[in-house]
């Protein structure tokens, strides 16, 4: 994945059928050429195929579009599959798949009625 750097903060845009998605925003303060600090910012910018669908709020989005956003960090097949031959399948969990879930969380699920047994 690359990284894509700007001098405004990133935002989630829509361009040529896709919603890209700032994923890792980084943020660092530099000197220009005339020694003056500026802020540039950093992120992976990840693709959501674009439906039509509302834009909203960062949080809601990542939330409504983990899924997506989740099969693009993670490595390739090939790679797991060797991981969890060779290091076996705690390891590849550890260090393959538990970084992308703490990244790009599922929504968390509230209840809003409290459950009540019925005899």
């Amino acid at each position: 994945m690359t990284r894509t750097y700007s001098d405004r903060q990133p935002e989630i845009m829509r361009l040529q059928g896709a919603i890209l998605f700032p994923h890792d925003i980084q943020e660092e303060s530099v000197l220009d050429e005339s020694g003056k600090a500026r802020t540039v910012y950093s992120c992976i910018l990840l693709r959501v195929k674009d439906k039509g669908q509302p834009i909203g709020k960062y949080e809601d989005f990542r939330m409504r579009h983990y899924a997506e956003l989740r099969r693009q960090l993670y490595p390739p097949v090939e790679e797991q599959l060797d991981k969890i031959y060779t290091d076996g399948l705690e390891s590849w969990k550890t260090e393959m798949i538990s970084p992308v879930k703490i990244a790009v969380p599922k929504e968390a699920v509230t209840i809003e009625e409290p459950i009540v047994a019925v005899k």
